[in-house]
Parts: structure tokens; C-alpha cells; sequence
């Protein structure tokens, strides 16, 4: 199907999900994905910086102020996430999962990360968080938290395997 920019958020977000059902992937805005007691929860995340130095404009339907728009959405979704959190059984391993890194460090510029606030807010309640956006391989741990990133490798596949 092809996208309108006339359309909007709501089609665009609608886009995504038909693509996710065809390919078989759970999108963990749509809730968590539980298995063997591992409990796996995400929101798509965005940019903390109200006008980051990014081409993503040009990506995104046009006739609204997407990067506004696309920010409070995903404080609304971080909010859901932390809901879900509260409702994993005791006995679970929690992971979280969301592109943009919710905290600043040497190798993470604060123009490409999300709101850094939500590392507090995860603190004792996850034991992973898994994230991406910054092209860069990561494995610490942060406030307690088990940090990964697999980085990037253009034209190769690039992924981390750890144990939970």
C-alpha cells in the first residue's frame, strides 16, 4: 500500500502494524511478549531534543509537526511500558526494548537520544534494556539496569546474544 502524507499519524501508524502482522513480528507497542517467565515490553521511543539534527523530516508524513507529535507519543507509550512493568509476575525477567537511548554518555550525543529521565524511571524495574539508534555497540550497566546495544554494520547483519 502506498502512503499518503495527506493522511496522517494514524494512517502512517496503521502502516506499520499491517507490515508487522505480514512479516509475523510482534510490535511491543501493541503490549508485551511473554515467554518462559521473560516478559519483554517496548515503545518505539523518539527524540528528547525538541528539533533534532536529523533528516528524519523528510521520512515522515508531512502537514503536522511530527517531531512534537512523535515525542509526547512516546512519553504517553513510556508511560504504558511502565504501567506493564508493574503487572509482570515477580518471578519474570523484565527486558525493555525501544530505539533511541534513554540516557547521555561520551558515545551517545544528547541531539539522538531519547528523554534521559526514563533511565530513572526504569531504575528496579527492568533487568535489561536493549535499545538501537546509535550505531554503536554497548554492553554496561547503567543504574543497576543491563545495557545493550548490538551497533551497527551496514550490509551484514549485526545482533547481540545474551542470556536472561
Amino acid at each position: 500500500t502506498e502512503f499518503r502524507l495527506e493522511n496522517g499519524l494514524s494512517s502512517f501508524i496503521k502502516r506499520g502494524e499491517e507490515e508487522f502482522k505480514k512479516y509475523n513480528v510482534h510490535h511491543l507497542e501493541s503490549g508485551p511478549w511473554v515467554k518462559d517467565k521473560v516478559t519483554i515490553v517496548g515503545w518505539d521511543g523518539w527524540y528528547f531534543d525538541p528539533n533534532p539534527p536529523t533528516n528524519d523530516e523528510y521520512h515522515l508524513p508531512g502537514g503536522w509537526h511530527s517531531h512534537a507529535i512523535l515525542s509526547r507519543r512516546a512519553h504517553i507509550k513510556f508511560e504504558q511500558v511502565l504501567q506493564q512493568l508493574e503487572e509482570v509476575p515477580k518471578d519474570h525477567k523484565k527486558i525493555v526494548v525501544t530505539h533511541m537511548a534513554p540516557f547521555v554518555d561520551e558515545g551517545v550525543d544528547n541531539h539522538f537520544n531519547a528523554n534521559p529521565l526514563y533511565m530513572t524511571f526504569l531504575e528496579n524495574k527492568c533487568d535489561v534494556l536493549c535499545f538501537g539508534h546509535t550505531h554503536r555497540a554497548l554492553d554496561t550497566v547503567i543504574k543497576g539496569i543491563h545495557v545493550l546495544n548490538s551497533g551497527s554494520d551496514y550490509n551484514r547483519p549485526k545482533h547481540v546474544i545474551f542470556e536472561v
